[in-house]
């Protein structure tokens, strides 16, 4: 019943993904110089807050930023859990489900399926290039 559906599927979405991106973070954590701790440590930045807000964070905005557009591509992806979850349903159905039904469903109307897919993607790589050019993603040292 809605609204509780979405519960199950971001349950099941965050447990499926988050290892994934937990090793990608991790990895990006190890790859800080530990000579950056040191010289804020030597400047007088106390560690916890100061040094998470002007070393850890600025490190990890690649990583982060490549995170959120791995995350969003896959926020439309989604078609198993809405599938098997919301099959009998008509209402509440992600935009690749809609489009299977139209494209595959009864009608078999290949054209809207095939039109439908072309505006998804095109609205993917929108968002995609908005959301790159907000965070930065790109960006050379030097453009900061």
């Amino acid at each position: 019943d809605p609204p509780w559906y979405w519960l199950v599927i971001v349950s099941v979405r965050l447990w499926l993904q988050a290892g994934f991106y937990m090793i990608l973070f991790l990895a990006a954590l190890q790859n800080i110089p530990p000579e950056l701790y040191e010289a804020a440590a030597i400047d007088g930045a106390k560690p916890g807050r100061q040094t998470f807000w002007h070393i850890t964070l600025p490190q990890l905005r690649a990583t982060s930023t490549a995170v959120v557009l791995l995350l969003l591509v896959a926020a439309f992806q989604a078609f198993d859990e809405f599938f098997n979850l919301l099959a009998k349903t008509t209402w509440g159905r992600p935009p690749l489900v809609e489009l299977y039904y139209t494209a595959l469903g009864e009608s078999q109307d290949y054209g809207a399926g095939s039109a439908g897919a072309m505006i998804l993607t095109v609205l993917i790589c929108a968002v995609t290039l908005a959301q790159g050019r907000f965070m930065g993603f790109g960006r050379g040292e030097e453009a900061k």
